[in-house]
């Protein structure tokens, strides 16, 4: 099976920093900073006080600093969600160039990967490894900018390593493990529930307040999504898109597409988020009917 390496050029970086930096980000994100350490990462969303996402991404510790990776096609936007509360706190949040990452899937020879989602492993100086996803061999590999380079060097060496500039297969191992990332066409649309984001380390009930959290906390505890995350496939159309409404056959709104994977013999992976009284019916997407619906499994939340 071949190895899978890709610069995460989809991605840009936030450093985020100052005296009270761990309360001031504990009071953004949905995820509980105390559990991020050098051997932690996690799955994150910054949501708005209706509680609907606006930015997602994986907040990440490297020599005692804090960064937030997050898509690059809302990178600024992201920036000056953080900014407008970091004046509060004497907080700087600012794009870097510091951090590079690398997305891989499979396991390269001769690393000591971790095995547990969210963990992070020490693999070099200055280089560590993060499960993304271990059922699906979903790896980020990041650190500091020269590090890096010579890292990423000595793994395009090994027998079987495939280097791919493009993030194709990042994109189909993204659907492959149900991982929905926030981007323009998508931007305030959706619940950290709809996209199960509540059955992972993304989402802290425990924590306190956060932006958003009441409403989270409420559909938790009180209610229940209407709404879930389905994986399927969309015949012979490669002109979808993300943030493409779904319809019933009789023109009711059903749904979205929230990400695209890879074209596999004029199939379109994707992953949707449904209206739960809609998924027996027939669904299309630009009239072109929708195949091979199931709803994704709600992982729960790794343990150290």
């Amino acid at each position: 099976m071949s190895i899978i390496i890709s610069p995460l050029t989809s991605f840009g970086c936030l450093k985020i920093s100052g005296k009270e930096v761990r309360n001031f980000i504990q009071g953004q994100l949905t995820c509980n900073i105390d559990e991020i350490s050098e051997n932690r990462l996690s799955l994150a969303a910054y949501c708005n006080d209706k509680g609907r996402i606006s930015a997602s991404g994986y907040i990440i510790m490297l020599e005692g600093e804090y960064f937030f990776l997050t898509p690059k096609n809302l990178l600024a936007h992201t920036e000056q969600k953080f900014k407008q509360y970091a004046i509060f706190s004497n907080i700087i949040v600012k794009q870097t160039n510091e951090i590079l990452a690398v997305a891989c899937i499979n396991t390269p020879n001769n690393i000591d990967l971790p095995t547990i989602d969210s963990q992070v492993n020490n693999i070099e100086p200055g280089v560590k490894a993060a499960c993304i996803n271990s059922d699906n061999n979903l790896f980020l590999f990041f650190g500091k900018m020269a590090n890096m380079i010579e890292f990423q060097d000595k793994i395009n060496s090994q027998k079987d390593v495939d280097l791919m500039l493009d993030m194709h297969h990042w994109e189909q191992a993204n659907i492959n493990s149900g991982i929905v990332h926030i981007h323009p066409e998508t931007l305030e649309k959706l619940t950290p529930h709809m996209i199960n984001y509540h059955k992972t380390s993304a989402v802290s009930f425990e924590k306190g307040c956060y932006l958003g959290q009441e409403i989270i906390a409420r559909t938790e505890h009180r209610g229940r999504s209407k709404r879930k995350l389905y994986k399927c496939e969309i015949n012979n159309n490669n002109s979808v898109a993300i943030g493409e409404n779904i319809t019933t056959k009789s023109g009711e709104q059903a749904g979205m597409i929230v990400a695209l994977g890879s074209v596999e013999k004029d199939k379109s992976h994707a992953l949707l988020v449904l209206a739960d009284h809609t998924i027996s019916s027939s669904l299309f997407v630009q009239n072109t009917s929708i195949e091979n619906l199931t709803v994704v499994a709600q992982p729960e939340a790794a343990t150290q």
